[in-house]
């Protein structure tokens, strides 16, 4: 961990009636005493004038934390001015001429997970709470700060313990009968981790469609509705709509909400050869922003046969007002009339909520969950087939991804790649 001073905004760019400006470090208290120009005791605000090199600019709170009992370990000074941006950036320069530098993204809740003070998974939940997009997304970026995820882990780890321990056992003393279970057993036990392992993974990938949003793209033959449906889906009209084929050019995007999801709604340009530059650039983009959606709406006609779909692939019949027989596997609507349409909403989240439990949304999490279950199936195989020696090495593997998991013995790459995520000032 850093022992030099870290300053930066905590609080939004922009004006407001109030900006925070904080400082970490085991020097911070005696940089924002320079910046006061007056004493700050610990834990008690007190009203003070801002100070640089060309004399007081504005007046305030300042606040000193003692470490190691501050969120993340080391003293703490927060500096709360008038929410002018340039008052605020004129503090956080008089706090650099004072010894501090400015802290990199994330750097503040890095020091806390370095300190003891958290782990990795509640760091990432802090970020999660930051860049949730719905209500649902908050509360459980919220939920992932309360433990239940490392307590998890805790959990996972102990267990795999205890699975190593007994193949240990079977090579040190095996003719002493200190195992407690046969290899059937032990076995059947490694295959619950690996299940439980891979159930709070798809947790986790659910939770991070929550907090972070998903991206839902319609695509389709020219003049099948797309632009109507889109419209209907966003509530209004977003997209142009006419009965000339190839009317959709260009992707055109909205916000949404559906349930716990929000949207990132796309309308492609209809799939078809286009000879005129513009237009032929147009469909390329809408086949770049379809293949990287989390779903896509294939539209085709009520009536029509089913289209092919892959796995990330839901098929829709338009026009169901009209009579035509909506085929087997599409969802049945009437972008026209509004016929179906809530069902279809309903239709993509499950898809894409479906009935999983939503945990932590950190898809770093949930890589490492499919390690541990990877190294716990593994176990149990090579048990069965190479002995209780392979088994152990496969099995260590697990407890590598779980202590990496929760940030214990974690690569300082791993770091690096969780925090640059976050804001700078968090």
């Amino acid at each position: 961990m850093g022992d030099d001073v870290i300053v930066a905004l905590a609080t939004p760019v922009g004006r407001s009636a109030l900006a925070v400006v904080r400082l970490t470090g085991d020097a911070a208290i005696a940089v924002g005493q320079r910046v006061c120009g007056r004493m700050l005791p610990a834990r008690r605000p007190v009203y003070t004038r801002f100070r640089d090199a060309e004399g007081a600019f504005d007046d305030g709170l300042a606040v000193a934390f003692v470490g190691p009992g501050t969120a993340t370990g080391q003293d703490v000074v927060e500096l709360s001015c008038h929410g002018q941006p340039l008052i605020a950036e004129r503090l956080v320069g008089a706090c650099l001429a004072a010894g501090a530098r400015i802290a990199r993204p994330g750097e503040f809740t890095r020091r806390a997970v370095e300190a003891g003070r958290m782990d990795l998974i509640e760091a990432e939940a802090v970020d999660a709470l930051i860049r949730a997009d719905t209500a649902e997304g908050v509360a459980l970026a919220r939920a992932g700060r309360n433990g239940a995820i490392s307590a998890q882990l805790t959990a996972f780890r102990a267990e795999m313990i205890g699975a190593i321990a007994e193949l240990e056992a079977r090579l040190d003393w095996p003719d002493d009968g200190l195992t407690f279970e046969d290899d059937d057993a032990l076995s059947e036990r490694l295959r619950g981790i690996a299940a439980s392992a891979d159930e709070v993974a798809d947790g986790c990938e659910v939770g991070r469609r929550i907090v972070e949003g998903v991206t839902v793209a319609l695509v389709g033959a020219p003049n099948v509705g797309k632009s109507s449906l889109f419209n209907a889906l966003a509530g209004q009209a977003r997209a142009l709509v006419h009965d000339r084929p190839g009317t959709t050019r260009d992707a055109v995007e909205t916000r949404i909400q559906l349930g716990p999801l929000a949207v990132r709604l796309i309308d492609t340009a209809g799939e078809r050869e286009a000879d005129e530059p513009v237009e032929a650039a147009g469909i390329a983009l809408g086949r770049r922003l379809a293949d990287e959606a989390d779903l896509r709406l294939v539209v085709v006609w009520a009536g029509s046969p089913p289209p092919p779909l892959g796995p990330r692939d839901l098929g829709v019949a338009n026009a169901i007002d009209l009579g035509g027989r909506v085929a087997d596997g599409l969802v049945g609507v009437s972008a026209r009339t509004g016929d179906g349409v809530a069902g279809l909403r309903e239709v993509i989240v499950g898809r894409l909520v479906g009935a999983v439990s939503p945990r932590s949304g950190s898809l770093r999490l949930a890589s490492a969950l499919r390690s541990l279950s990877a190294a716990a199936r593994g176990a149990a195989e090579a048990l069965a087939d190479a002995g209780p020696a392979a088994a152990a090495s496969v099995a260590t593997d697990g407890l590598t991804a779980i202590d990496e998991a929760g940030g214990h013995g974690a690569r300082e790459a791993i770091l690096d790649a969780v925090f640059s995520r976050f804001c700078i000032g968090k």
